[in-house]
């Protein structure tokens, strides 16, 4: 457990026996969920911070209609809740929901955006990690809303895809998400997307299969 917490953007720069250290500040616990398991439900109260240390979880958020849109989908390492928690809020207005068996590491904020009597420096170093997760879930946030706020499917399509090809420095890549994940994260219809991927494929655009992509 320790080294797969070495390698999260919150223990960044922290030595696994200032890790070992400090789980005991934070009071830690770790809880296992088979796939299909809720682990927060929107509405509810004192949100905790959670740590993926196995498997893969979504962050959904439920319609009227009891429709799930995917809002982010994270993986072994990331980190849930911290921007709920920091911001008081009363009640979760989003579901964690596992998509895998996973094993979650729950830490206490309150032990996290204080530091301890001694002021240890790995904890300081902690909680600047914690200010610059923030900060890249905010601009993960604008990204999203700058695809969803292209009219046609086409278009937010060709924006996703491009910024994928970018990040990955190779027109040849793999996207995270399958068919209906992808509809639900660019908030379209699923049958539209395929249809509409369908059409870039026949117009020598791109070409996939799945969820492995080519910008041609």
């Amino acid at each position: 457990m320790i080294n797969i917490l070495a390698e999260t953007e919150l223990f960044r720069g922290i030595s696994n026996m200032d890790i070992t250290h400090i789980l005991g500040c934070l009071g830690s616990r770790k809880n296992s969920y088979q796939k299909g398991k809720y682990i927060f439900m929107e509405g509810e109260t004192n949100p905790k911070v959670g740590i993926i240390l196995s498997g893969k979880v979504q962050v959904v958020k439920e319609t009227k209609n009891g429709d799930l849109i995917l809002i982010n989908q994270l993986k072994t390492g990331d980190i849930f809740g911290l921007s709920h928690v920091c911001s008081q809020i009363k009640k979760l207005p989003i579901s964690i929901l596992a998509v895998e068996p996973s094993e979650i590491l729950f830490i206490e904020l309150n032990q996290l955006v204080q530091t301890c009597g001694k002021a240890c420096q790995f904890h300081v170093e902690m909680i600047k990690n914690a200010l610059w997760i923030l900060a890249r879930k905010n601009l993960f946030l604008d990204t999203k809303m700058y695809y969803i706020s292209h009219k046609t499917i086409k278009e937010r399509l060709t924006t996703y895809l491009d910024d994928q090809a970018i990040s990955s420095n190779s027109s040849e890549f793999e996207i995270p998400f399958n068919r209906e994940q992808l509809a639900e994260f660019l908030c379209v219809d699923r049958s539209a997307l395929s249809r509409e991927l369908g059409n870039m494929k026949d117009e020598g655009l791109i070409d996939y299969k799945k969820n492995w992509f080519k910008l041609l």
